[in-house]
């Protein structure tokens, strides 16, 4: 099944032409990379995909269904997710607290005796056990963006956009990061999409790559 599909999307800013002509498709099931050099217009395609900024033309389709023009929250109730480049956290609040708050998105609608132990279960998946009562501005970047993951997934998402996690990761870190991708597609069936500047890693674990340059899909 086709999960997401961009249709001839575009977007300008001023007069820049951002992204051109957008195409591609996306399977469940996959993990695809998107890769490009600063500026090429990921992070500007993933916000058009999440709904943050407007489609200027063409369209953006989720399991075969329009999304084009849905506000953020819209599209998370359907079933997409994301994390930031710069993370979004809430820094007075702990690590269990912003895990909870996000599942009031979560589109499978949780029992109301259910959600602190799913919320324990992510923060065990994202590798911050023991670490649910600090309060979310006392952790390092790497904590920070395991927070912004829980939260994507404490969604309950089919589709997960990944906004460089791996950034800021020292090398024995990455490959665990790694796994935990790996481990969102196999262990929770959930197709991941995801912008990656640490080449060796997306190609190693993505299934295909999508290369975006000067706002066009090159390969």
């Amino acid at each position: 099944m086709s999960l997401l599909k961009a249709n001839g999307v575009s977007k300008r800013f001023g007069g820049v032409q951002a992204l051109s002509g957008i195409d591609f498709t996306i399977e469940e099931g996959e993990i695809v990379g998107l890769i490009g050099p600063n500026g090429a217009g990921k992070t500007t395609l993933f916000n058009m995909v999440a709904g943050t900024l407007p489609v200027d033309s063409g369209e953006v389709l989720f399991m075969d269904k329009s999304i084009t023009g849905l506000p953020p929250h819209q599209v998370c109730r359907r079933g997409i997710a994301r994390t930031f480049q710069i993370t979004r956290i809430f820094a007075e609040m702990t690590v269990m607290e912003n895990v909870l708050v996000a599942q009031i998105g979560n589109r499978q609608k949780l029992p109301q005796s259910d959600p602190e132990s799913h919320a324990l279960e992510l923060i065990d998946l994202t590798g911050l056990k023991g670490k649910e009562h600090v309060h979310a501005g006392q952790l390092n970047l790497i904590d920070k963006k395991r927070i912004e993951l829980a939260r994507a997934l404490a969604t309950g998402p089919r589709l997960i956009l990944l906004d460089e996690v791996l950034g800021g990761l020292n090398t024995s870190e990455i490959p665990e990061g790694v796994h935990l991708i790996r481990a969102i597609r196999d262990q929770r069936n959930i197709t991941v999409f995801w912008i990656e500047h640490i080449m060796g890693a997306i190609m190693r674990l993505s299934e295909r790559v999508l290369v975006l340059d000067q706002g066009r899909i090159i390969s």
